[in-house]
């Protein structure tokens, strides 16, 4: 089965803000790269971005506190990827980087 536009809608947005992250805050030099993999089970979309860049993500992050400011311009990415992901974190094996997954939604039978 092919990725669903849902699915497909959110990765394009979250993937949008976590490279955005990195070219912000990791301090990348012009032959740094920020890399994106994702990978499509069928049932669960997990997305990885990897920066090379001399800044890391923050070990203080608790899913559930991240909130921008009233009104803020910036801060939303995180926010939005724990909103809208299934999972998510940071630890990517001692690289600097985020990952989360996306589950396909639920068919609900109407026959019922």
């Amino acid at each position: 089965m092919g990725l669903p536009d849902p699915v497909r809608e959110d990765a394009v947005l979250l993937t949008t803000e976590l490279v955005t992250n990195s070219i912000r805050h990791a301090d990348l030099g012009p032959g740094d790269n920020v890399d994106v993999t994702a990978v499509w089970s069928g049932t669960v979309l997990r997305v990885i971005v990897r920066d090379s860049g001399s800044g890391a993500p923050p070990s203080d992050i608790v899913a559930g506190s991240i909130r921008p400011a009233p009104g803020g311009q910036s801060g939303w990415g995180l926010y939005l990827v724990d909103r809208l992901s299934t999972r998510w974190g940071t630890n990517l094996g001692g690289t600097v980087g985020f990952w989360f997954e996306l589950e396909q939604p639920r068919r609900v039978d109407s026959s019922a």
